[in-house]
């Protein structure tokens, strides 16, 4: 049995560009998590879905790490990310 996130729980998903992003944010949203995406590009495919996204724009980790850096830890706190799902370029700077 799976256990399902509490409805309270807001995940932030990176490089929302990626088909992959746009599957994972389907995921915890389906199971009743807040799902915040983001990206350093202004379009993104969770931007064009049904599902109802908040979508923000982060500085690029690989031109700016020090901005993305502070960027990532204001919005989590003042969001109450509770989960950052990377995906992309991004995971290797979230990991730093």
């Amino acid at each position: 049995m799976t256990k399902t996130p509490q409805k309270d729980l807001t995940v932030l998903v990176t490089g929302a560009r990626a088909p992959s992003a746009l599957h994972v944010a389907r995921i915890f949203h389906l199971a009743g998590a807040r799902v915040i995406a983001s990206d350093c590009i202004s379009h993104s495919l969770t931007r064009a879905d049904r599902s109802k996204y908040q979508t923000r724009r982060h500085p690029s980790p690989s031109r700016e790490p020090q901005a993305f850096r502070d960027w990532l830890i204001d919005v989590c706190e003042t969001c109450g990310v509770g989960v950052i799902f990377p995906t992309c370029e991004e995971v290797f700077h979230v990991a730093q």
